[in-house]
């Protein structure tokens, strides 16, 4: 398996920059049961206490990009996130599923986390295009094309709302 990663960066007292970026000739050894290339890449830049980053990931034809803010120290931290997940074949994905999936998706994300409570809160909201995730109350939802959402948060150990929801013309699913 070929691995290549380059990095860069400078940090100064409340400044700096850091680039980073790593492609995998097979993903599989990190994940077993998948399989392909990846392309990982990360730019941050430093101002005062707040990093602000790029990812962008690439594998098995699925795409992220995400942008966000990581704020404070170790002991007391604050990270935002915010981007866009596109999965093209979701079949790719069946083996890390355990079940055979099908269609192709695209979501957009955001979310907040916070040290040391593990406070944390997140959203979905996406669409699935002739999807099967191999539940059959929710595959019967999947015709055409179904829209997801999907949210939840957290404060220590305690999970304070969780819904999901996926509709079409065919029917809705709600979970909470």
């Amino acid at each position: 398996n070929d691995a290549r990663r380059e990095a860069q960066g400078r940090v100064a007292t409340g400044s700096g920059r850091f680039t980073t970026s790593a492609r995998l000739s097979d993903i599989a050894p990190l994940a077993p049961g998948l399989s392909g290339a990846a392309d990982l890449s990360l730019e941050a830049d430093l101002e005062d206490t707040v990093w602000t980053y790029q990812a962008n990931a690439t594998a098995m034809e699925a795409r992220t990009s995400a942008t966000g803010t990581l704020t404070g120290s170790l002991e007391e931290a604050s990270l935002t996130a915010s981007g866009q997940i596109v999965a093209d074949t979701l079949s790719r994905f069946s083996t890390l599923a355990g079940r055979d999936l099908a269609g192709s998706g695209t979501a957009t994300f955001s979310g907040r986390a916070s040290l040391p409570l593990w406070a944390i809160s997140r959203d979905l909201d996406g669409s699935l295009q002739d999807a099967r995730l191999g539940i059959t109350e929710i595959d019967a939802v999947l015709v055409g094309e179904a829209k997801v959402a999907a949210s939840a948060s957290r404060d220590g150990d305690l999970i304070e709302n969780s819904s999901q929801t996926i509709s079409s013309d065919a029917g809705r699913f709600a979970a909470s």
